[in-house]
């Protein structure tokens, strides 16, 4: 599943956006965000593989979020830039593309050309996002012997099998949830090495990633796509957990 986010201070073209991206069944929108903080926040959290990037935005311009998007590192997502402010400022073209990473730069309205080349940017989109994962993809064997690729990046947690063996853990990713024979320690090691950051819940029964939390409520969380199933962060982690969630 490919992540994308709008962020745009006009409501009806952000719903717009997102009909035109729901042939798209592998696009999952994350978001709407009309202000920077938010869509600083949102897309620091998420990493999105594909942006619609408006160039006014509540709080500042679309200047500050490619900064926010170039501090994170190792992240480059595809970003489909729009602004209606050409007249007004002529230099916006020259030091989007100078200074940062923009794929596609849109004048609106923008409907025209989202209709005749959305297909094609989403194409392009998917191979973008896909280079970028293939670093993350791992070879894992299930307990059956059964080797499976998963993409780290697709991992949302990983906890201790209900059977409770020492070496049988569960792999809850967003594409195919897996049980695998692996300690602990060798499942620190495997995200560390792919700067995958997470967090052990509960001594060592839950291991949760950061970009699919989806809500807490102390001391409650639930993860993007599982929100049936709840996490529990026990009492003596929660100050550490609260910390960790701001950073």
């Amino acid at each position: 599943m490919f992540r994308y986010i709008i962020v745009e201070d006009i409501e009806t073209v952000s719903e717009g956006i997102a009909v035109r991206m729901k042939p798209f069944s592998e696009w999952q929108n994350i978001g709407m965000c009309s202000s920077v903080t938010d869509a600083a926040s949102a897309i620091s959290k998420h990493e999105p593989h594909l942006i619609f990037l408006d160039w006014n935005v509540k709080g500042g311009s679309a200047y500050e979020i490619l900064e926010a998007i170039n501090s994170i590192n190792k992240y480059q997502p595809y970003i489909i830039f729009n602004t209606a402010y050409t007249r007004d400022n002529p230099e916006i073209p020259q030091q989007i593309f100078n200074s940062y990473r923009v794929d596609k730069y849109l004048v609106k309205p923008i409907w025209k050309n989202l209709s005749q080349n959305l297909t094609q940017y989403v194409k392009e989109a998917t191979t973008k996002a896909q280079k970028s994962n293939n670093s993350k993809q791992q070879l894992l064997s299930d307990v059956n012997g059964k080797t499976t690729s998963i993409n780290l990046e697709d991992l949302s947690c990983i906890i201790q099998h209900h059977n409770g063996r020492a070496k049988e853990l569960y792999f809850i990713s967003q594409k195919q949830p897996i049980i695998v024979s692996k300690t602990w320690q060798e499942c620190f090691e495997l995200l560390e090495a792919d700067d995958i950051e997470y967090f052990v819940s509960n001594k060592r029964q839950h291991l949760i990633v950061k970009k699919y939390i989806e809500s807490y409520h102390k001391p409650i969380l639930r993860l993007v796509n599982f929100s049936a199933y709840r996490i529990e962060i026990v009492k003596e982690s929660l100050k550490d957990f609260e910390g960790w969630l701001k950073n």
